[in-house]
């Protein structure tokens, strides 16, 4: 594989990098208010799923979401009571 992927600080909050070992350059791919906490890659590099805590929700439940890498589109998946950590892609 050619890219490593990784949490760290973005602008304050935790975001997930993407770094290209070919060509020596980070990409932060979700760029966003929330902090994120775990994360999987897609078997096909598309998109990540993540584990992440938003900012303006007091109750610091943390919520799974899917983003795009390509297009940085977001989706939420969970909005519950109950923390959400730790998601993976499963291969078919």
């Amino acid at each position: 594989d050619k890219y490593l992927y990784f949490i760290s600080t973005g602008k304050g909050d935790l975001d997930v990098f993407k770094y290209d070992i070919l060509s020596d350059i980070i990409q932060n791919i979700t760029n966003s208010q929330e902090e994120e906490n775990s994360f999987d890659v897609s078997p096909d590099g598309q998109k990540i799923v993540m584990s992440a805590y938003i900012d303006s929700d007091s109750s610091f439940i943390s919520q799974l979401f899917i983003n795009y890498i390509n297009s940085g589109k977001r989706e939420r998946l969970t909005n519950d009571i109950f923390n959400n950590f730790n998601p993976v892609f499963i291969k078919d």
